[in-house]
C-alpha cells in the first residue's frame, strides 16, 4: 500500500515540475510581453517615422528659399517647427533653443553674420535668403540674392562636369 501511495505522489510531483506557472499565469505573462513588445515598438519605431519623413521634407527643399523663422541661425540648420526671434539691432534672427539665442545675442564665433558662397561678401543673416547647401542635407547657406545662389549652382554644375571629364 505505501508504494501505491509513493507511486501517487510521485506522479503529482512530476505535474507540479512540469507546471511552473498556471494558466492565469501564463495569461498574464503573455500580455505583459505584448505590452512591452508594442512599447519598444512604439518608441523606437515612431522616431524612424519621424525621421523618414524629415528626409523625405528635407529632399523636397531642394532650390527653394527657405523661410528664416525654419532656420537655426548659429547651426545654420532647417528645423521642423518655428525657431525663437531674437531681435537684435532692429533685424531678426532665428534661434532653435535658449543656448543659440544667447550666441546670437553675444555674437558668439560671429554668429549672426555670413559670407555669401557666390560673391564672398560678408552679410547679416537676418537680411540673407537662405538655401538648403546642395552638398550637405539639412543645412543651409545665406546670400545676397536668389541670382547670387542660382550662380552660385551653374558654378558648381560646371565645377562638377569639368571633374567628371
Amino acid at each position: 500500500m505505501n508504494k501505491k501511495l509513493q507511486n501517487i505522489s510521485n506522479k503529482s510531483a512530476n505535474k507540479d515540475k512540469q507546471r511552473l506557472w498556471s494558466r492565469n499565469e501564463k495569461k498574464g505573462l503573455l500580455i505583459a510581453a505584448v505590452i512591452v513588445i508594442s512599447g519598444l515598438l512604439a518608441y523606437y519605431g515612431i522616431p524612424a517615422v519621424k525621421e523618414a519623413k524629415s528626409q523625405n521634407s528635407l529632399n523636397q527643399q531642394f532650390d527653394i528659399e527657405l523661410a528664416a523663422n525654419r532656420i537655426c541661425m548659429v547651426g545654420n540648420e532647417i528645423k521642423f517647427r518655428e525657431n525663437l526671434p531674437v531681435n537684435i539691432g532692429g533685424k531678426t534672427y532665428w534661434a532653435c533653443c535658449n543656448n543659440c539665442e544667447a550666441q546670437l545675442n553675444r555674437n558668439y564665433k560671429n554668429a549672426r553674420f555670413a559670407t555669401d558662397p557666390y560673391s564672398g561678401t560678408k552679410l547679416s543673416k537676418a537680411e540673407a535668403v537662405i538655401f538648403q547647401n546642395p552638398d550637405d542635407k539639412g543645412k543651409v547657406l545665406f546670400f545676397e540674392s536668389k541670382s547670387n545662389y542660382d550662380n552660385y549652382i551653374k558654378q558648381k554644375k560646371v565645377q562638377h562636369d569639368s571633374e567628371q571629364n
